[in-house]
């Protein structure tokens, strides 16, 4: 079941959060909390009473967030939506949690922006993450370093359909 990540979750969804570094950057207690009262579009997927999937986004730009690769975003475009983290608990992957999570997330987008950009490592490489991202119809817009060099990411981009247009 997806739903809006709620105040009752954050202990869980800082769990499964750090037991997925370093594919997402690890949290503490006070910057998920200030990371979730920054976001629009917050989602769990709950999974036998637990949270086994998360995904968290900011509009951008103008939060103030300190991530580099938001900044990236926010110097290059003044309109879209950021998925700053979507983690699913290695147990659920191949289940359809991610492409529900974006699917979700396309219907909120839709009517607001005309793009979601996220980003996927590359070094240390994200296979899975890569994978799904490219088949769900990200393309990639850019590469960095990060993290003082020691991460590279890919930054992607997946143009939604103007209001009256077909999903390309």
């Amino acid at each position: 079941m997806i739903r809006a990540m709620d105040p009752g979750d954050l202990d869980e969804v800082l769990e499964l959060n750090n037991t997925a570094v370093p594919a997402v950057n690890e949290l503490d207690d006070t910057s998920l909390a200030e990371l979730v009262a920054m976001s629009d579009f917050a989602r769990v997927a709950e999974h036998e009473g637990r949270v086994g999937a998360l995904l968290i986004t900011l509009t951008g730009p103008g939060h103030g967030y300190p991530s580099e690769n938001y900044a990236w975003f926010c110097e290059r475009e003044t309109d879209f939506i950021y998925v700053d983290r979507i983690v699913v608990h290695p147990a659920l992957h191949g289940r359809g949690i991610g492409r529900r999570f974006y699917d979700s997330l396309v219907a909120h987008a839709r009517g607001r922006t005309s793009r979601i950009f996220a980003e996927v490592n590359t070094r240390p490489r994200n296979h899975r993450s890569l994978d799904f991202h490219r088949r769900y119809g990200f393309e990639r817009v850019g590469e960095r370093e990060s993290e003082g060099g020691t991460k590279s990411v890919v930054m992607l981009e997946l143009a939604l359909p103007r209001p009256g247009n077909a999903r390309p």
